[in-house]
């Protein structure tokens, strides 16, 4: 199966297995935390808009893009119902778009966030440099991914545990073993690129971010890097 056939298949599972999920919730809190003070964010890779509908729910204008239509549409989905249920009505737009080669105009977002995006792209100096010419002078941008020695088996493990006292695991059974099963499958066939948070904070400071990047190295259970610089 090619990698974007993996995405193709995952966006029911990744959302209904993420949005339960606290390490991953911890991870959206966190990234809500370092975007408190942006009021315009661009969620590059939004998948299916967990940290997106989080931050617009916040009051936060949002854009998210996403190179995987399946992905977008769940996305779309999500919003309309967190539409029925909000007044007034959340400011988030979803949208394809490539984190490489950017449509919007320079400092037009005051955030962004790149949750898990830096490992699929072909060219993530690129990535980085676009994402540094549509901020704001003073913006922030929080980017996290996989680290070089991460432990999906871990976090398989702890998964199984935290659904089954949770009494979901019957109910989402399917979607759990779905999940990993793409999350295997990409850690073979789509990650292009791994780093250490220090790399990452170094690639980012050579792009001109603030040398002075906040750095955790214990996001998904030690297992992901969490980064957020100013520029």
């Amino acid at each position: 199966m090619t990698t974007e056939n993996i995405w193709d298949k995952f966006a029911i599972s990744y959302n209904n297995v993420l949005s339960k999920w606290s390490v991953y919730l911890e991870l959206v809190s966190k990234a809500s935390i370092y975007l408190a003070d942006s009021n315009f964010v661009l969620d590059q890779g939004c998948g299916t808009g967990i940290i997106s509908l989080e931050l617009a729910k916040q009051g936060k204008r949002i854009i998210g893009i996403d190179n995987n239509p399946y992905m977008l549409g769940e996305a779309q989905n999500r919003l309309l119902l967190a539409n029925k249920e909000s007044n007034p009505k959340l400011n988030a737009v979803f949208m394809e778009g490539n984190a490489e080669h950017l449509i919007f105009r320079d400092g037009l977002f005051d955030g962004i966030v790149a949750n898990n995006v830096i490992f699929y792209v072909d060219n993530p100096n690129q990535m980085i440099s676009e994402t540094y010419r549509v901020l704001k002078e003073g913006g922030t941008f929080v980017v996290t991914g996989p680290k070089p020695n991460a432990d999906i088996e871990r976090l398989c493990s702890q998964l199984h545990e935290e659904f089954r006292q949770k009494e979901i695991y019957e109910e989402l059974k399917e979607d759990i073993e779905h999940f990993l099963k793409c999350s295997f499958e990409l850690k073979t066939t789509g990650i292009r690129n791994v780093y250490y948070p220090e790399e990452i904070a170094e690639l980012l400071k050579k792009a001109g971010f603030s040398k002075d990047a906040e750095i955790s190295d214990n996001i998904y259970l030690n297992q992901s890097f969490f980064v957020a610089v100013h520029k």
